[in-house]
């Protein structure tokens, strides 16, 4: 929880706090109150106290301010899927399903770092890759992990 997040807290009840927090934890607004420790008794009491309480200025700061961290939370950065789909793409092994979640992992890298790939590749015909200017050498060469780690460095 950061300063401000806290600043906001300080001023609230523990029945408004805890509201706010099993609010965004996924709970509707009858159950966060009454998880919370709400006291009305009746359905329409408990919505009409959370309804009140929610329009309270401070609550309302401390309530945005929570679903704003939450989302912050739980979005993945790019970095983070970069490093994961990089460590899938990475896999050496000779199994179709793994080698169609390695292609499957490139492209999407692909796509985060805006390489352009064509839309439809066959290889059925190619015999021997270029490595170099002049340089070729028989695709046979190579195991199927080579030629897409050879394809994913570009």
């Amino acid at each position: 929880m950061n300063d401000t997040i806290k600043e906001l807290a300080e001023p609230l009840t523990n029945l408004q706090r805890l509201t706010v927090i099993n609010l965004i934890g996924g709970m509707s607004q009858r159950q966060a109150y009454l998880t919370a420790g709400g006291k009305a008794k009746t359905e329409t009491a408990q919505d009409s106290s959370v309804s009140k309480m929610l329009t309270n200025d401070k609550v309302r700061s401390y309530y945005e301010a929570m679903l704003e961290q939450a989302q912050v939370e739980s979005v993945m950065s790019k970095t983070e899927a970069l490093n994961i789909l990089s460590d899938q793409a990475r896999v050496k092994e000779n199994d179709p399903a793994t080698v169609r979640n390695i292609q499957t992992a490139i492209k999407t890298l692909a796509g985060f770092l805006g390489w352009e790939s064509p839309t439809k590749t066959s290889v059925a015909n190619i015999s021997t890759i270029e490595l170099v200017a002049g340089e070729t050498k028989q695709i046979k060469d190579y195991t199927d992990g080579e030629l897409l780690a050879m394809i994913a460095e570009g």
